[in-house]
């Protein structure tokens, strides 16, 4: 007790808070200290830079602030001997030596060592979650999933293809596409404007003849053409 009582005879604060560099002459105040910065519900005046005008909750928050003004760069990477103003930099950039990867894209799970490189690659996933329909962008796979529910819902519907359209322009402008004959025959190469055609055209290649006439059983391979047989050939006057 006599040596502490000495100290402050001395001015002398040996017990320095690591939180916000105020000292003490005993190591009790230092603790009693301590217990404030541990205590969420104590109310807390900000603090502010002097050179910038930022505010601060708390005082050692201030300081390490300061090292960005000062361009002081305490914290040393033991790995490559790089520094930083704040131990958070420091802390993000050791997860490149150690490989980690904390910050995972919601949408398709990669990962990245730093948030900023994680929100880059986000952006590129806004670009790529476009709904065919409308063109209508979304940052998330299930509210464009939602929308595409909505949207398939529509009575505008393509007659090669069976895909669906919110209105008539959006259709007629699809139908450009199908103005080639995309449906082509693997046996000789021939194309067709719609699907139904090419597997009629299949069935000279396989001889199928599922279309009888109701009167002789002959068999055709066409419907229209069991019509003309009747005609020709059953209702002739």
């Amino acid at each position: 007790y006599i040596n502490e009582h000495l100290l402050i005879h001395n001015n002398e604060k040996p017990f320095k808070c690591s939180l916000c560099a105020t000292s003490f002459t005993r190591k009790s105040n230092l603790n009693a200290h301590l217990r404030i910065h541990s205590n969420e519900k104590t109310i807390r005046i900000p603090v502010e830079c002097s050179l910038c005008n930022k505010s601060f909750n708390r005082k050692y928050l201030l300081f390490e602030h300061m090292r960005i003004h000062n361009n002081e760069k305490s914290f040393k990477c033991d790995v490559c001997d790089k520094s930083f103003n704040r131990k958070t930099y420091l802390k993000s950039h050791l997860s490149v030596h150690s490989n980690e990867k904390p910050f995972k894209c919601s949408l398709c799970n990669k990962s990245y060592t730093h948030k900023h490189v994680l929100n880059s690659h986000l952006r590129l996933h806004k670009k790529q979650l476009r709904c065919s329909v409308c063109n209508k962008s979304f940052n998330h796979k299930d509210k464009l999933n939602t929308h595409l529910c909505i949207v398939r819902e529509t009575p505008f519907k393509c007659s090669v293809c069976n895909k669906s359209f919110t209105s008539k322009s959006i259709l007629n402008k699809h139908l450009l596409i199908h103005d080639a004959k995309q449906f082509k025959c693997s046996i000789c190469n021939k194309s067709f404007t719609y699907k139904s055609y090419l597997v009629g055209h299949l069935r000279i290649h396989n001889n199928v003849k599922p279309f009888k006439c109701p009167i002789c059983n002959k068999v055709f391979t066409f419907k229209h053409h069991v019509r003309l047989h009747v005609l020709n050939h059953h209702e002739k006057p």
